[in-house]
């Protein structure tokens, strides 16, 4: 790709997949055992529970194969059937009557695994995606790794345009601070490093305002940092409060307000991606302001969508703050 600088992998935008919650790995099999187990407790024939397992499991695995829009038809219509045939043949041939204990057990054991079997959809999905976009990569080799839901990676850059994502595996520092000077508030309005779960992230305009944000584990935005004015300098402080005045600018394609003691300029996201970059910390020249918890006022959904809430940043943090 001549348009493409050395060592930069392109994608087209959107191509990223989107990772499957570890919630539904949780809700999935908590579902599964507990149908299961009531089918088993209420007397159920143990080769029809191994069959209706199999077709709840199996069955969102094989709506794969058909276009996302026929996949709810094939799921609910077999469904419907079975229920309907149940209950005609009923009795006579299966011994199954909805009104005994022992059915609804069973009906328990398919729901369950139904849920597990979308699970597991959602995942072969993210896999097929991810090989997708790997696949429609130009430039440099890509590199892999996926910095979606906290997962710890190696060194990776990260932006986006209109048109394009981009991302550079262990970047070097004037790779990084070209990304962060072609900001323009409007078509690239984010760049991101990553380090192990470390993240650190700057957002706007190069030519006029910035914003910083830092995380030493991205599995949480709890207890992260904010480049910040000097007069930001405890929680005791606070720059969302009424009166003080909000500036709007272009963060991760949203348009978000910000406190102007939270808001920068070039120089300090310099500062801040040299030292991430060279000592993976964050710079102590300029003041950090700790992140009060999570607030999705903090963070663009693009950027939400990333993190994983929940998670904890005390562990490994370097102390770089000043008076926090």
């Amino acid at each position: 790709m001549t348009d493409l600088a050395a060592g930069v992998t392109r994608y087209p935008a959107g191509a990223a997949a989107g990772r499957m919650p570890r919630v539904l790995w949780l809700v999935g099999g908590l579902c599964f055992v507990v149908g299961v187990v009531a089918a088993f407790v209420t007397g159920g024939d143990p080769r029809w529970i191994a069959g209706i397992a199999a077709v709840g499991i199996l069955l969102p695995l094989v709506s794969l194969l058909l276009p996302w829009w026929l996949r709810p038809v094939l799921l609910i219509g077999v469904t419907v059937a079975a229920g309907l045939s149940v209950d005609r043949i009923g009795i006579e041939s299966t011994g199954w009557d909805w009104g005994r204990d022992r059915d609804l057990a069973y009906a328990a054991c398919y729901f369950g695994s139904l849920i597990l079997g979308l699970a597991l959809l959602w995942k072969a999905s993210d896999r097929r995606a991810w090989r997708r976009r790997l696949a429609s990569a130009e430039g440099a080799p890509p590199s892999g790794q996926d910095p979606t839901g906290g997962r710890k990676i190696g060194r990776l850059l990260i932006w986006s345009d209109r048109k394009y994502e981009y991302e550079v595996a262990d970047p070097s520092v004037e790779a990084a601070l070209q990304a962060v000077r072609a900001l323009d508030g409007e078509n690239h309005t984010l760049v991101s490093i990553h380090i192990g779960r470390g993240e650190l992230d700057v957002g706007g305009d190069a030519a006029g305002t910035m914003i910083i944000q830092q995380s030493d584990n991205r599995r949480s935005w709890r207890n992260g940092y904010q480049v910040a004015d000097p007069a930001v300098i405890d929680r005791k402080t606070d720059p969302w409060a009424d009166g003080r005045p909000k500036i709007n600018i272009t963060y991760a394609g949203a348009d978000k307000v910000y406190p102007d003691q939270l808001l920068t300029t070039l120089p300090a996201a310099e500062a801040a991606v040299r030292s991430w970059v060279e000592r993976a910390e964050r710079d102590r020249s300029l003041n950090w302001w700790r992140m009060p918890g999570w607030d999705g006022l903090q963070r663009p959904p693009a950027l939400q969508e990333r993190d994983t809430p929940g998670g904890s940043s005390g562990s490994g943090d370097t102390d770089a703050s000043h008076g926090l």
